[in-house]
C-alpha cells in the first residue's frame, strides 16, 4: 500500500543526508525483489517532502533508477514513482526545478497517462495538473510542444491539452516568456492546425489561439504571430487568422462564397 504524502515520516533533524543517499543506492541495487525498489522510492518522496531544495541534485543522481521504475512491470512501483513525480511538481513552488528535471520527467508522465490501469492513469493526470499549476517555465512549454509530435497520437493530445492549461495559468505573464518558448508555442499551434491528421487536436489548438487573442487583444496576438511564425513558416500565418474568426463571420463568409458560386453557375 502506497503511503500518502501526509503520512510520509521525517528522518529527524540529526539525519545525515549522505547516508540516506547511500541507503537509497543500496535499495535500488537490490534486484532480487520489488520491495527494496519500492522503499527506495518512498525515501525519494521523503526527501522531496522535507528537503525539497535538494530535489534537483537528487533527481540527477538517481535518474537511471527513476527511469527504470517508470519502466517496471510492477504496478505498485510505477504508481509510487508517479506519486514521486507528482509531489516534485507540487513542491516546485518552493524550489525552481532544473530544466533537465522537467525534460526528464514530463515525457515519462505523459506516457503513463495512456495506461490501461486506472490507478496509474489517475496518478499521471494528477502529476500533469501539478505541472500546469506550479512549473510555469519556458522549458515546460518547450517540452510539451515537442511532445505534441510524438508517434503516439494520444500522447500528442495529452501534451497539447496540458500545454493549453499551462498557457492559461501563465496568463498575463506569457509575453515575458523567452522568445524560444513563445516561438515553440506558436509554431506548434500552427503546425497542429495545419495537420490533416489531428482532428481533435485542431480544436484544442484553435481554442488556445482564441483564448490568447481574447486575453491580449488582436494587435498583440497578430504581432506575436508575425514575430514568431512569419519569419520561419509564413505559410502557417493564415491559420492563426482563421482561428480567431468568430462564428458569425465564418458563416457570413461561407454564405457569400456559396452565393458567388451559384451566380457563376447560372452565368455559365
Amino acid at each position: 500500500v502506497s503511503t500518502t504524502y501526509e503520512n510520509l515520516p521525517n528522518y529527524g533533524d540529526e539525519i545525515d543526508l549522505n547516508q540516506v543517499a547511500e541507503q537509497i543506492k543500496m535499495l535500488f541495487a537490490d534486484k532480487t525483489q520489488w520491495k527494496p525498489r519500492f522503499d527506495a522510492i518512498d525515501n525519494l518522496r521523503i526527501l522531496n517532502k522535507y528537503h525539497a531544495k535538494k530535489m534537483n541534485e537528487i533527481i540527477s543522481a538517481f535518474w537511471n533508477n527513476i527511469l527504470e521504475s517508470f519502466e517496471s512491470q510492477k504496478t505498485c512501483i510505477v504508481k509510487n514513482i508517479l506519486m514521486f513525480s507528482s509531489e516534485v511538481f507540487m513542491n516546485a513552488g518552493q524550489v525552481r526545478l532544473y530544466d533537465e528535471c522537467i525534460q526528464y520527467l514530463v515525457p515519462q508522465v505523459l506516457n503513463k497517462s495512456l495506461s490501461e490501469k486506472s490507478v496509474l492513469k489517475k496518478e499521471a493526470e494528477m502529476a500533469l495538473q501539478y505541472l500546469v499549476n506550479n512549473c510555469l517555465y519556458d522549458v515546460s512549454i518547450i517540452t510539451l510542444c515537442k511532445s505534441c509530435f510524438e508517434k503516439n497520437p494520444t500522447v500528442c493530445e495529452y501534451a497539447l491539452c496540458t500545454l493549453r492549461g499551462l498557457v492559461a495559468n501563465v496568463g498575463d505573464s506569457l509575453p515575458s516568456m523567452s522568445f524560444d518558448a513563445l516561438q515553440h508555442l506558436m509554431l506548434t499551434l500552427g503546425k497542429v492546425i495545419d495537420s490533416a491528421n489531428k482532428g481533435n487536436m485542431k480544436k484544442i489548438a484553435t481554442m488556445t489561439c482564441q483564448e490568447m487573442n481574447k486575453r491580449f487583444g488582436i494587435e498583440n496576438y497578430h504581432q506575436l504571430v508575425m514575430q514568431t511564425v512569419q519569419p520561419v513558416h509564413p505559410e502557417l500565418v493564415q491559420y492563426f487568422a482563421k482561428a480567431i474568426e468568430d462564428k458569425k463571420s465564418r458563416d457570413s463568409n461561407l454564405h457569400e462564397f456559396i452565393q458567388i458560386k451559384k451566380h457563376e453557375a447560372r452565368m455559365s
